[in-house]
């Protein structure tokens, strides 16, 4: 017997020596769960499942129980039922997870159990038998939005070096160019219709290794004997005649050859297609430029950055590179009666927040992991911390509250900032399997009650003592944790991508009373080049409320301004005067928070420096200043 649901991915198959019968015994079963987020998250009562076919026998829709439980009873058998959640608006599905057979049949039976899509079941019952634990999964929109955190040891050591294990942000330059070299195949002789076998490629530095499709979409490799001429790796021949079984390519097909070189360098390389056995030439050309043998060769770089790093983040945090005033202060300068900033840190650069989470004495790592407490005195002499200090490193006074705390700061500033997913520091806190007086709060909340109590005030009514508000500062440091990944780095800004759906940590939860946040889409990835001209390029986005990216080319180094005007010629905003800058890709932001809505224009003047002359006595000749203006539009 051969059973189908229209619409079903798939048939079932039963094969029985039962008669028809007893098949349809009417006392069969489905059960299941609905659950937030995960397999282990709760159940959602109060919802809807329903079932199709209809039988007209009061179960064709249930409602969850108060642990998201429901059941189908009394089921005629021998039938493919689909049972699916009616999600309410705002939330959306994340899983179906099929069942088991917990009874079987009168006749020994079993149940069977399709996942058609996320949010529905396809299951086969028969005479009597009971299918249970088929579980959907469900999440609010908001419960789905990524976010990111760091521990303290991540921000401290873990993440925050660069490629040689020093503390410092990671240089915004290539390491690696994958570049793709396309190339039309050429015919031996002419008339001959049958396609040249060998390749020499004179690359202008190291590759490192060569790979050879029949096409762009490199849906098939290809045979090829492959050696370096040269020990560096510059120069390469490919031999075609493979001895292996190979489909080799015809005259005028287009192979693509895919390499690494290291080091991030530009690559050009020189080509001929020789005969085989001689060094008679069949074609040569050289790329990039408009060299090459036919319009289809072609060299495309693929200019790759290393990862970028948390003191790339925290250099964000601080307004890029340049570390424009932020203060990150631990403690309230404000309890201090005397006005001296008694029992707290102030941080006024990314390096001060370095020097306060880590201390390096050769081979010896120390951090912040001795007992909480508030910044009373300093562990040396136990004289008071009666002055703001600029930083507190772990061997004046060690406290893991503090570093801990300084972490909390950072992961809600990345975010704030747009380093990491936004959204973080408006998160609920509830922890259902270790209640704590910070239930209900939201992080920022719970923030600057640590603060009020690390300046040795007392924690404000029902908060926690120290060793609870330690280890709910560890839940919330680690709940988004993971390796480093980027949307977006444009050597001034990294935009990290989120880790984990905010379902997946059930202490967190969204904040009822604030709008979800936005996450940050890839609207420009790492793209490294040298410029060949000045050039101004369009903001982004654009229209955009209230801050926007203004992006530009130097092809020299120069002395650049960059300022806003309004309609009428007023100037509104200076971002550059007259600032000395490197050649390659720039990027500024614009933060109109304290304008109307409207078009404004901005304007770039870059003058070159002027290079020396190798000839001496010579005065080198000043070029023309490069002056550009674009529109933008601010939308409110």
């Amino acid at each position: 017997m051969k059973l189908f649901t229209k619409g079903s991915t798939i048939g079932v198959i039963i094969l029985t020596l039962f008669s028809t019968t007893a098949l349809i015994a009417d006392h069969c079963e489905i059960h299941g769960k609905l659950l937030k987020g995960s397999s282990s998250g709760p159940g959602l009562a109060g919802w809807r499942i329903v079932k199709t076919p209809v039988e007209r026998l009061g179960m064709d829709t249930v409602v969850t129980d108060a642990n998201g439980n429901f059941s189908f009873r009394f089921l005629p058998g021998s039938t493919v039922y689909r049972i699916r959640p009616l999600l309410p608006a705002g939330w959306v599905p994340l899983d179906a997870i099929p069942g088991y057979t917990a009874v079987t049949g009168d006749g020994g039976e079993v149940s069977a159990v399709i996942r058609v899509n996320e949010m529905t079941l396809d299951i086969f019952v028969m005479n009597g038998t009971v299918c249970a634990d088929n579980y959907f999964l469900v999440a609010t929109v908001d419960d789905t939005t990524k976010y990111r955190t760091a521990s303290m040891r991540d921000w401290a050591y873990e993440l925050a070096r660069d490629q040689k294990g020093k503390l410092k942000a990671v240089k915004c330059k290539p390491v690696i160019n994958d570049f793709k070299l396309n190339l039309m195949v050429p015919e031996e002789s002419t008339g001959t219709n049958r396609a040249a076998t060998r390749l020499i490629l004179k690359f202008n530095t190291s590759v490192e290794y060569l790979r050879v499709h029949k096409n762009k979409s490199k849906e098939d490799t290809v045979c090829v004997l492959s050696r370096k001429i040269d020990q560096k790796g510059k120069e390469w021949e490919l031999d075609f005649n493979c001895p292996f079984p190979n489909d080799p390519p015809q005259v005028n097909q287009v192979i693509q050859i895919d390499g690494r070189v290291l080091k991030g360098k530009p690559v050009s390389v020189g080509y001929a297609w020789v005969k085989k056995g001689e060094p008679q030439i069949i074609v040569r050309g050289q790329l990039p430029g408009n060299q090459g043998v036919t319009p289809r060769d072609s060299l495309k770089p693929g200019l790759r950055p290393a990862m970028p790093n948390l003191v790339n983040v925290g250099e964000c945090i601080y307004g890029g590179p340049r570390q424009t005033g932020v203060n990150i202060v631990v403690g309230i300068e404000s309890k201090d009666p005397e006005g001296n900033g008694a029992h707290t840190v102030y941080h006024p650069k990314f390096k001060d927040v370095q020097k306060s989470l880590i201390k390096i004495k050769g081979q010896q790592l120390t951090f912040h992991d001795d007992p909480p407490r508030c910044l009373d005195n300093f562990d040396m002499n136990d004289k008071p911390i009666s002055k703001r200090q600029k930083s507190l490193p772990p061997v004046k006074h060690n406290n893991s509250l503090f570093g801990e705390q300084l972490a909390l700061k950072l992961n809600i500033l990345a975010s704030d900032s747009g380093c990491f997913p936004p959204g973080f520091g408006d998160l609920v806190y509830d922890n259902d399997t270790a209640p704590t007086p910070f239930d209900g709060k939201k992080i920022r909340v719970i923030m600057a009650q640590v603060d009020s109590f690390l300046t040795c005030n007392n924690f404000p009514k029902d908060s926690a003592d120290p060793s609870v508000t330690l280890q709910v500062l560890k839940n919330i440091n680690n709940a988004f944790n993971g390796p480093l990944d980027t949307v977006r780095w444009g050597c001034r800004k990294v935009v990290m991508k989120g880790v984990k759906p905010l379902f997946e940590v059930p202490y967190l939860h969204p904040n009822p009373s604030g709008a979800s946040p936005v996450n940050i889409s890839p609207e420009s990835s790492f793209e490294f080049r040298e410029p060949e001209a000045f050039a101004l390029n369009q903001n982004y986005p654009n229209p955009f409320n209230p801050t926007t990216t203004i992006e530009f080319d130097l092809a020299k180094p120069a002395l650049v301004t960059l300022k806003v005007f309004n309609t009428l010629g007023q100037e509104v905003a200076t971002l550059l005067d007259h600032e000395e800058m490197d050649s390659g890709l720039e990027e500024v932001d614009f933060n109109a928070s304290g304008l109307p809505s409207g078009i404004y224009f901005y304007r770039l003047i870059a003058r070159p420096l002027a290079e020396e002359s190798d000839k001496e006595g010579e005065v080198p000749v000043p070029e023309k200043d490069f002056v550009n203006v674009r529109k933008m539009i601010l939308l409110k």
